[in-house]
């Protein structure tokens, strides 16, 4: 029997886990969250991670029908194995806070961000640049598009 705090704590952690699939944060709190129910284990780290990929995937392709009925489920379901974490180890139970604490506590899209880069080509150089998002791409006077 865990303290009631580190039941409430799971309970936060299953939630925070299914609303951060639809966020920008989805990434790394889900790596985050696979290395935590790994427990140190890569093999379980790595099965952790592809049953939470499972579980955005499931959450992506309900309808909003069933959406929430969807959401509520799995959020029980994590919920169930972070209790199961906190008693095996409660000392993870700081981790966990860290993770629920990277998405946002209304469940919704996590906080906008902005960045600028400035890249110059010039005299004939040619610049390769990953970049992903929204990218609104501006031309200074004098150049063609």
């Amino acid at each position: 029997m865990i303290p009631e705090v580190l039941g409430q704590l799971a309970a936060a952690g299953g939630t925070a886990l299914i609303g951060a699939m639809a966020t920008d944060a989805w990434h790394s709190v889900r790596t985050g969250f696979a290395e935590l129910l790994g427990r140190g284990d890569q093999g379980r780290t790595q099965e952790a991670d592809r049953r939470l990929e499972n579980a955005a995937a499931a959450l992506a392709r309900a309808d909003d029908a069933e959406r929430a009925l969807v959401r509520r489920w799995q959020a029980e379901q994590w919920a169930g194995e972070l209790h199961a974490l906190l008693a095996e180890r409660p000392d993870a139970a700081e981790r966990l806070r860290e993770l629920v604490a990277l998405v946002p506590a209304d469940g919704g899209p996590a906080a906008r961000q902005t960045f600028v880069q400035h890249n110059t080509a010039e005299a004939g150089g040619t610049q390769n640049i990953l970049q992903s998002g929204t990218i609104n791409v501006h031309t200074g006077p004098g150049n063609a598009g």
